[in-house]
């Protein structure tokens, strides 16, 4: 699926609509107007679902944003406001369904015609609010990495690579859009929100204006409901992601990897530090000249040919044991069915606990015998003392889901053999240690970037069954297997 594909299907939709509707509104003037109503109205209805049906992934990706703010603004005067990221952040989720709910409202009122004079205004905002962070995500591809987003002196040549957020999440994980072709799509979409501004009294109004309300009201219901639901109590009804059911992560990783390494050099942009000049030389060439541009004085950045394989967050999959060893190949390579419990993050904090410790009094005897003194140790006294020590204290919500639920099934599987495995982000050694041994977990629980199990799923913690590095099923820790059917799906 493409932007271009969509765009059509938008376009044939919107036809489809003012085609039917037209035949069933006599007041529908200009008809020109109402198909751009239509067609931006599908285009945000669209937007709406695909996120709707994952709030977390839009979550996550405010976030990023969130962080990227942050550390944007840190060394300019504009840092007086870094305060609130990380509060906006705890949020990110109430933001998430809040913004996916304003697009569905938008795209219906579009439709209907509901309150014009208004939504047209609030349109064209959230247009400008749109337009502006994808611009600044595009356009972060010109800073070189240790620079500063408004030192501009230090602009380079675009690198997809340099960019702070990855990409806009316009789509969700449906589709994954270029940040310059996000950019350019926003602007694209300021027209029609000029010409809604400009013609908002001639909007086509459908049915009357009590039941545009119940169609607003129901859809803010419906989109709250059906976001509540992907978020907070099962996974989303739709995997969009690479790590879906079924997937085969130990082929695709190595396929990936293998066509990155693949990847030849194609040429070499030497940028001046201090006049600016910019040279681009084919990479053959720079390898006799290199000399001519030294490190000092010049910027190289070099740029890479495609890979013949699309690179996913798969590639990114590696599961570290607590003492740093890569142990991926060896739980994708295992041929059997396995078990993994994911959790990105073990909400909690340190803490400390006291332990009895014996301390024991000894007293040395001397012993005299003939030329020869032996010393010996004898035991005075043992106390028990208490003596504190640190440890992680999860929360209680976090302790009852593996105490409770999640543990019992899986120490049932470890127990007969089967190979189970904690993943989790965020802990170290100790704190690892520590929860393993206040929730009993009869298994290994291994290290991974948050990131990347949040990519996997969005249940924290939740259960993946694997058999030969393939996806067989993920469930929310809400709706757990029972033994018998984790048993059944194994035969």
């Amino acid at each position: 699926m493409t932007l271009s594909t969509l765009i059509i299907s938008f376009a044939v939709i919107a036809i489809l609509t003012t085609f039917i509707l037209k035949h069933r509104q006599e007041k529908i003037q200009p008809v020109w107007l109402f198909y751009l109503q239509n067609f931006v109205g599908v285009w945000f209805i669209f937007s709406g679902m695909v996120k709707a049906i994952d709030p977390m992934g839009t979550a996550f990706k405010m976030e990023q944003y969130f962080a990227a703010f942050q550390q944007t603004f840190e060394p300019t005067w504009l840092k007086f406001v870094n305060p609130i990221f990380p509060v906006l952040a705890n949020y990110a989720v109430s933001f998430s369904i809040a913004m996916i709910i304003l697009e569905l409202v938008l795209g219906v009122a579009l439709i209907i015609g509901y309150a014009p004079k208004w939504i047209n205004k609030i349109f064209f905002l959230l247009l400008i609010f749109f337009t502006l962070l994808t611009g600044f995500t595009y356009l972060t591809g010109y800073v070189p990495s240790d620079k500063n987003f408004f030192d501009f002196t230090s602009w380079g040549a675009y690198d997809k690579g340099q960019m702070r957020v990855s990409d806009c999440g316009c789509f969700g994980d449906f589709l994954k859009l270029d940040p310059k072709i996000s950019f350019f799509k926003d602007l694209g979409l300021l027209i029609p929100g000029i010409i809604f501004l400009i013609f908002g009294k001639s909007f086509t109004q459908l049915w009357s204006s009590q039941i545009r309300k119940w169609i607003i009201l129901s859809t803010i219901v419906f989109t709250l409901l059906f976001s509540w639901y992907n978020t907070f109590m099962n996974e989303p009804i739709a995997d969009f992601r690479a790590f879906k059911n079924g997937a085969d992560i130990a082929t695709t990783r190595k396929n990936e990897l293998e066509a990155a390494q693949s990847v030849k050099i194609e040429n070499a942009t030497a940028t001046n530090k201090k006049s600016g000049e910019k040279v681009i030389i084919s990479y053959p060439d720079y390898l006799k000249e290199f000399k001519k541009y030294p490190k000092e004085d010049w910027d190289i950045r070099f740029v890479y040919g495609e890979s013949t394989v699309p690179r996913t967050k798969i590639s990114d999959y590696l599961i570290m044991d607590t003492e740093g060893k890569d142990i991926t190949l060896d739980l994708l390579n295992h041929p059997d069915y396995s078990l993994m419990i994911s959790a990105y993050k073990v909400h909690g904090s340190s803490g400390t606990k006291n332990i009895q410790v014996s301390d024991t009094i000894f007293a040395d005897s001397v012993y005299v015998i003939g030329k020869d003194t032996f010393t010996n140790k004898n035991i005075v006294s043992i106390d028990q003392k208490m003596h504190e020590i640190d440890v992680f204290i999860p929360t209680m919500h976090d302790e009852e889901i593996f105490t409770q639920k999640i543990n019992p099934l899986a120490n049932h599987f470890a127990q007969k053999g089967l190979m189970v495995y904690g993943v989790t982000g965020g802990l170290g050694n100790v704190q690892i240690k520590d929860f393993a041994a206040l929730t009993h977990a009869e298994f290994p629980i291994y290290q991974a970037d948050d990131i990347l199990l949040k990519t996997i799923m969005r249940s924290n913690p939740g259960l993946i069954l694997w058999k030969n590095g393939k996806i067989v099923q993920k469930w929310h820790y809400k709706h757990l297997p029972g033994i018998e059917e984790l048993t059944n799906l194994m035969k």
